[in-house]
C-alpha cells in the first residue's frame, strides 16, 4: 500500500556519500522510498557535486536517479560567502546533474532561499514600519 502523503528530506549530504551516510541509506530518503523526495541544501559548487553524484551513484546501483523535488539555499544579500542564489544553485545542481544522461533533468520544480523568519509581530518589524 502506498501512502497519499509525500516526505521532503531537505538537508546536505555533509561530504557526500560515504562520509557519513551510505549509498543505501541517502538513496532511500531521496527517491528510493516510494514517498520520498530530495529538497538539497545547495550553498555552493561542491554541495551539488555531492548531490549529482549521489544520483549518479543511485543510478549505477538501483537503475534510477533520486527524486528532487526542488532545492534550498541561504543566500543573503549583505554577506559574500553566504551561499549561492537560489538561481545559482539551481543553475549548479543542472549543471551537474546535466554530467550523466540518466540524471540529467531540465529544471526542478522548486528552488527557495532560507532566510530570516518572517515578522509575527509589528515589534519584529524594523523600527522604520512600525505604525
Amino acid at each position: 500500500m502506498h501512502s497519499r502523503y509525500l516526505l521532503y528530506n531537505y538537508g546536505s549530504l555533509d561530504g557526500g556519500v560515504g562520509r557519513i551516510w551510505k549509498l543505501r541509506q541517502a538513496y532511500y530518503v531521496a527517491g528510493g522510498m516510494h514517498a520520498a523526495r530530495a529538497v538539497p541544501e545547495i550553498y555552493n559548487r561542491a554541495m551539488a557535486e555531492e548531490w549529482a553524484e549521489l544520483s549518479r551513484q543511485a543510478v549505477h546501483r538501483y537503475g534510477k536517479p533520486i527524486k528532487l523535488a526542488g532545492l534550498m539555499t541561504q543566500h543573503h544579500g549583505h554577506c559574500r560567502f553566504c551561499g549561492y542564489t537560489a538561481a545559482q544553485a539551481h543553475k549548479a545542481l543542472v549543471r551537474e546533474l546535466a554530467k550523466h544522461p540518466k540524471t540529467k533533468v531540465r529544471m526542478l520544480a522548486a528552488a527557495t532561499n532560507i532566510g530570516s523568519p518572517a515578522p509575527i509581530s509589528p515589534a519584529d518589524l524594523p523600527s522604520r514600519y512600525r505604525r
